[in-house]
């Protein structure tokens, strides 16, 4: 995705500096309302963590944010035990996916993934 969709998305010419995390929600709304969306935060037992930004992946501009997931289930048949794992995510400005780096839940941790999303490239 260019850099101009990501621009108008969040209504800027530059691409650097505080993102906040209302920003993030109103342009990921824009073109994934389910994402954000209360019931699916729920249903995932989602958090978001840290503060989001924007970072640089194979030399494209995206925004860069964790968030935090775990399953309810009985823990016989949850993902990852029940226990709640910590996934640094992308948002290109057409869809949010986990980071190419770490994949979905690789994160123990919110430590641990707060210090991975250190180590990317910020604008």
């Amino acid at each position: 995705m260019t850099t101009d969709t990501l621009s108008s998305l969040f209504s800027r010419t530059d691409l650097a500096g505080h993102l906040s995390w209302s920003e993030v929600r109103s342009a990921v709304n824009r073109v994934s309302p389910h994402f954000f969306a209360e019931d699916t935060m729920r249903a995932f037992n989602s958090k978001l963590v840290g503060e989001p930004a924007f970072i640089e992946v194979d030399g494209n501009t995206v925004v860069g944010f964790i968030t935090s997931e775990r399953d309810s289930s009985p823990t016989d048949i949850a993902a990852w035990n029940g226990q709640r794992r910590y996934t640094i995510r992308t948002f290109d400005g057409v869809k949010v996916r986990s980071s190419p780096a770490h994949g979905y839940g690789a994160f123990a941790s919110r430590i641990e993934a707060l210090a991975a999303f250190r180590t990317l490239k910020t604008l």
